[in-house]
Formats: structure tokens, C-alpha cells, sequence
């Protein structure tokens, strides 16, 4: 069961891996830019529940 999702998790992080290198340089700088928006976004999320548990 679980070396299905391990070979399904590696096929995933090749193609994602592929994509990446397809990018040009402009290309990849946004998609980080992005993707650290997102976190900067998640982080503010589990800051307000860690907040709100704690009170």
C-alpha cells in the first residue's frame, strides 16, 4: 500500500522536477515569489489557531 504512494509521490516530484527545469530564469523567480507568498500566507494562518487555542 504505501509503495504505491511512494512511487506515485516520485512520479509527482519528477514531473514537477521536469516542469521546473522547462522554466526560463523570469519564469521560475515568479513561481517562488508565489509559492513564498502562499507560505507567508499559511504561516499567518497557524499563528491565529495557535492564538486562538491558547486563549
Amino acid at each position: 500500500m504505501f509503495g504505491l504512494f511512494k512511487n506515485n509521490f516520485d512520479e509527482q516530484l519528477r514531473s514537477e522536477k521536469d516542469r521546473l527545469n522547462s522554466m526560463s530564469e523570469k519564469e521560475l523567480l515568479i513561481e517562488m515569489i508565489l509559492e513564498l507568498k502562499r507560505i507567508d500566507q499559511k504561516c499567518d494562518d497557524i499563528a491565529r489557531k495557535i492564538v486562538i487555542w491558547s486563549n
